[in-house]
Parts: C-alpha cells; sequence; structure tokens
C-alpha cells in the first residue's frame, strides 16, 4: 500500500492510497462541538477530539446511495471525551466513546433515507 498526503482548500487533509486496485480517501475533519462531513468523494473521515465537550455529529452533506463511509473519532483529550450525539438519520447499535490516546471507528451504508450501520468497533484500538 502506498499514499500521499494532499492539502485541499479550507484545511481539510486527504489522503489518497492504493492496495490492490482499491482507492481509498481519508479525510481528516475538524473537531467542534457540531461536525457535518461531506459525503462527497471520500470513504473515510478521521475526527480527532482535543476537549472533554459534548459533540454532534449531523447528517452527512451529498448521501449517494448505496455509499459506504467510515467514520472514526479519535480521542486525543487528555481524558474522558464529553458525549457524543448522533444525528437521527444514524441507524446505529449504542456508541461509547474511546478512552484517552484510543480510537473507534463505525462504518455506514446510505439506503437513500438513513445511514445504516454495518459494523463498528467494540474496543478501543490505540491511536
Amino acid at each position: 500500500a502506498h499514499g500521499n498526503m494532499i492539502q485541499s482548500p479550507g484545511g481539510v487533509a486527504t489522503t489518497h492510497g492504493s492496495w490492490e486496485g482499491i482507492t481509498v480517501k481519508r479525510r481528516i475533519v475538524s473537531f467542534a462541538d457540531s461536525i457535518t462531513i461531506d459525503a462527497t468523494g471520500s470513504e473515510q473521515y478521521d475526527i480527532t477530539a482535543t476537549t472533554h465537550a459534548d459533540f454532534m455529529i449531523n447528517a452527512p452533506a451529498n448521501p449517494v446511495t448505496d455509499k459506504t463511509i467510515t467514520i472514526t473519532i479519535r480521542n486525543a483529550s487528555g481524558g474522558t471525551l464529553g458525549k457524543a450525539l448522533w444525528n437521527a438519520i444514524f441507524k446505529m447499535s449504542p456508541w461509547s466513546n474511546p478512552a484517552d490516546g484510543h480510537n473507534r471507528s463505525i462504518i455506514f451504508r446510505f439506503d437513500d433515507a438513513h445511514w445504516v450501520q454495518i459494523v463498528q468497533t467494540g474496543v478501543d484500538v490505540p491511536n
């Protein structure tokens, strides 16, 4: 596998890489109390939480039927994260925030009405 980092307008870093002919695009999403990802193009979205504040994951912009996305939340807050709130468009099992220095991911597929969970990591993964 190989890849490179491209800085796009607005300060969003996107990684392009390939593995056995499959293109993977990773977008780094800024942490805020209200987060909206743009589902155009990218398939992986990394959110690094840097405070203990509660945060909301809003409905993604520009959904496409049958598209899958992976949202990874990384805890770099130095402690316990605030509550993660998910928009009702996400149909998912209960979410547990990762411990400090760890991350958790969840994969969704857009069914033309909702982002439906396919799978989520059940344990913390080191950053």
